[in-house]
């Protein structure tokens, strides 16, 4: 397999993170980012399509930055309209089971994002280039989305298809993984500690290090979680098992367990409250990045290799092709 390239990685984020992009904030920045996405993916042979959405009476938050409580951020939209960026290889058919990447294009108001999100929208570029020069690639769909940060409405829009739903093996989400510090104890994990023992203490026998990718998976997930765990070389994969089953019974136990709530904050959610298996690759957001949605959120912070070596191993588990 070709390896994947820290330039190239580089070249998007930059690219990507000149301003912010938020079709209501800064929709001419999220055009350029649109058309940068789709001629890439064309570039490598990928068939593109868009995929344009309204949803109505949706709750959701504002785009403003900083990190205010979730109380303070919440809205209730009347209307909102979006358009997600679709992807899939020539000769694999449209209408049958594939593993689907996603990852969210647009930014909160104040933010060029480049961790949050340009790095994932990087690394599933990179996954898309090495797929395509693949002699027999895996079954994979590209999902690049619109309005995650208004409460991932675009991901929302996806999920509520049966037709995605039933052709969707499982979810890999790309959130934020561009953020590495080798600094001890520039890791928080606060709560999440009695959620995830297992890599809370991984963590603190690494004195604290924010120098790994987190996959946070459900049961339904976990093999693949292992699996991307088992194929990394070059970045460290530590597994979060979220305890919550996938649908409705998941939402309830959220309802009474709030700090549950962190292992949603992505475009995997909406899938997980639809029954699908789903999993997300993070760099923990505002847990490591004191950057988050802030305007010194930019390239000059990421770490482009091992983004490159993040999107080697996806495609390497993608090509071991477990069972969800």
């Amino acid at each position: 397999m070709t390896e994947a390239a820290a330039e190239r990685i580089e070249h998007h984020v930059r690219t990507l993170a000149e301003t912010p992009r938020g079709r209501r904030h800064h929709p001419e920045g999220l055009r350029r980012a649109m058309a940068y996405i789709t001629a890439e993916l064309e570039t490598y042979g990928w068939t593109t399509r868009q995929a344009p959405f309204v949803m109505r009476w949706a709750i959701g938050v504002t785009e403003k930055g900083g990190v205010a409580p979730l109380w303070k951020r919440v809205r209730l939209y009347p209307r909102l309209e979006g358009v997600n960026l679709l992807a899939h290889l020539p000769g694999q058919k449209t209408d049958s089971r594939a593993v689907l990447l996603i990852a969210h294009v647009d930014t909160v108001e104040d933010s060029p994002g480049a961790d949050d999100n340009a790095s994932g929208v990087a690394a599933v570029l990179e996954c898309a280039r090495l797929l395509a020069e693949l002699p027999d690639p895996p079954s994979v769909r590209l999902a690049f989305v619109d309005l995650e940060e208004l409460g991932k409405i675009g991901s929302r829009a996806l999920a509520r298809h049966r037709s995605v739903r039933r052709n969707t093996e499982h979810v890999i989400c790309l959130e934020s993984v561009g953020t590495f510090t080798g600094e001890p104890d520039t890791q928080r994990v606060g709560a999440l500690r009695w959620v995830f023992p297992q890599a809370a203490a991984e963590i603190a026998a690494n004195d604290g290090r924010g120098d790994f990718v987190l996959a946070i998976c459900r049961r339904s997930s976990r093999r693949v979680a292992a699996t991307i765990r088992e194929s990394a070389d070059g970045v460290n994969v530590l597994i979060g098992l979220d305890p919550r089953p996938d649908g409705w019974a998941g939402r309830l136990i959220t309802q009474i367990a709030r700090p549950l709530r962190n292992l949603d904050r992505s475009d995997h959610a909406p899938f997980w409250d639809r029954g699908v298996p789903s999993l997300m690759l993070t760099c923990t957001a505002s847990f490591r990045n004191h950057r988050y949605h802030l305007p010194g959120d930019t390239a000059d912070e990421v770490d482009f290799a091992r983004v490159a070596r993040l999107a080697e191993t996806v495609v390497r588990a993608l090509r071991t092709s477990p069972e969800a």
